[in-house]
């Protein structure tokens, strides 16, 4: 067994370990992969006296493996092309609900999915995100007892509409082509009926698209001016050349800025996390508020990921708070997803009962469709409070 230097990839003589998504290989994991394994090769090389002619075969099958893998992306087609408009869904059996028809002013989330390519968690978080706003649909052409047996081991973890399909009609319409097919696949369609993106969800740009087209700002013509930077910029991070990374970064923003805003926090976290640069982060997170004026959401969302994320370990409170502060002068509160994104931060921040009444707030601003998102965040923040008040009783209790 050889470990690679990044200490994340593995490699032995079974591939099934990798973190491929799914049934889809994601080529550039792959190849960062293949290449730290290589990097691992050359150390074990010189600590055994291996010859380098050995060293430099296993580089040439580097190279042929990468150019084979990345060749897989080619069996993702799909019959359905972006463009397409959306056909019914052919359903033998609903779990959790359900309705066959793709109806328009609706913006859906079709998956078609497996048993045996397993679940996909954050499909749960996106269906609560979203509630009211976005149709959340999986789709299964096994058995109907089957799937029914499978979503119920999974609980509260899969809620989300479940459809068996009948006599594989709506995969045929939709995902196969010469009765081959990757799973999962997820399509997403907008307001008109129209597929706007296909891919797996594990995808970074998965849920970027679907926040886009709920929020009516998707451009398939900015996207595909962008896509080759974007795709350049995380193949560049995932070999860690991060100057190359930033740069083009930078030229995929440059597109459209408001659109692409979400890859000015991705390039903020890359920087922070893989990086390990702290001074340009902060640096670069700060010049965000100066590019950002004017733009209260991004603002919000870049207080709300600097706070929120996990992946962050150590927070920039002195950065989210001017964020927040700056959001507030950009947009005011009359807006609901201002106001829930001011509750997050000061949720964040210990401010508990304050977050109560801005969610409180913006719940009761919050279109009728989209309520239902906000009274989540709403009832956590809440149960918080009341634990923090019951806390502090007892302490008094104690103390007497």
């Amino acid at each position: 067994m050889i470990v690679s230097r990044c200490g994340q990839c593995i490699l032995s003589h079974r591939f099934a370990f990798l973190h491929f998504r799914g049934d889809i290989v994601c080529a550039s994991e792959l190849i960062h992969f293949l290449l730290c394994c290589s990097g691992a090769a050359g150390g074990a090389a010189t600590q055994m006296g291996v010859s380098m002619r050995i060293l430099h075969g296993l580089m040439a099958l580097v190279v042929c493996a990468a150019a084979v893998f990345c060749s897989l992306g080619a069996m993702a087609e799909t019959k359905l092309k972006i463009g397409a408009t959306a056909p019914p869904l052919s359903i033998s059996d609903w779990i959790n609900g359900g309705s066959s028809v793709v109806e328009p002013d609706k913006v859906y989330v079709v998956v078609f999915w497996a048993t045996g390519s397993g679940s996909v968690p954050h499909l749960n978080d996106i269906q609560q995100k979203y509630k009211g706003r976005v149709t959340l649909i999986g789709v299964s052409k096994e058995a109907a007892k089957t799937v029914k047996a499978y979503v119920q081991s999974k609980g509260a973890t899969m809620n989300y509409l479940i459809g068996v399909d009948e006599n594989g009609k709506t995969s045929k319409d939709w995902l196969e082509t010469e009765g081959k097919a990757i799973l999962p696949t997820a399509f997403i369609v907008n307001r008109d009926r129209k597929v706007v993106w296909i891919g797996h969800p594990g995808e970074q740009e998965f849920e970027r698209v679907i926040a886009a087209v709920v929020a009516g700002k998707y451009d398939p013509v900015a996207e595909n001016k962008a896509r080759p930077a974007v795709e350049a910029a995380r193949r560049a991070a995932k070999l860690r050349n991060y100057r190359e990374a930033f740069a083009h970064y930078e030229t995929a923003i440059g597109v459209d800025p408001a659109l692409f805003s979400s890859l000015a926090l991705e390039k903020y976290k890359i920087m922070l996390n893989d990086a390990g640069d702290a001074k340009g982060a902060a640096a670069y997170g700060r010049s965000l508020l100066k590019s950002y004026a004017d733009n209260g959401m991004v603002l919000g969302d870049l207080a709300v990921m600097v706070l929120t994320d996990p992946a962050i370990k150590e927070p920039d409170t002195e950065l989210a708070n001017l964020a927040a502060k700056q959001m507030l002068s950009a947009a005011g509160r009359s807006d609901a997803a201002i106001l829930s994104r001011l509750a997050a931060v000061q949720f964040a921040t210990g401010l508990t009962s304050e977050s109560v009444e801005t969610q409180m707030e913006a719940w009761m601003m919050a279109p009728e469709a989209a309520k239902a998102a906000y009274k989540v965040k709403l009832d956590q923040y809440r149960n918080a409070a009341t634990k923090a008040q019951t806390q502090m009783k007892s302490q008094a209790a104690g103390s007497n």
